[in-house]
């Protein structure tokens, strides 16, 4: 019984090991759902979850903004 067991378990890593390369090959990524992952499961999600507004206001990527707060911060940088 462990005999057919290993075999099948080699099979399944060797498909596994193709999947991987193929899916490489075209961009991709694939990766185990695992209870540790940081990477959510999509099926966790409730229906029309990424339709919903955030409540996150996020940074202003205004190019004005940006460079009098970037130039005002590097101005007031002292060298050592």
């Amino acid at each position: 019984m462990s005999a057919v067991y290993s075999t099948i378990r080699k099979g399944i890593s060797i498909i596994e090991s193709t999947v991987r390369k193929v899916a490489n090959n075209f961009g991709y990524q694939l990766v185990r759902r695992h209870y540790y992952s940081p990477i959510p499961d999509a099926a966790d999600f409730p229906p029309g979850y990424w339709e919903q507004q955030s409540a996150l206001v996020g940074l202003d990527m205004n190019e004005k903004y940006k460079e009098t707060s970037l130039g005002g911060l590097a101005v007031n940088v002292v060298e050592c």
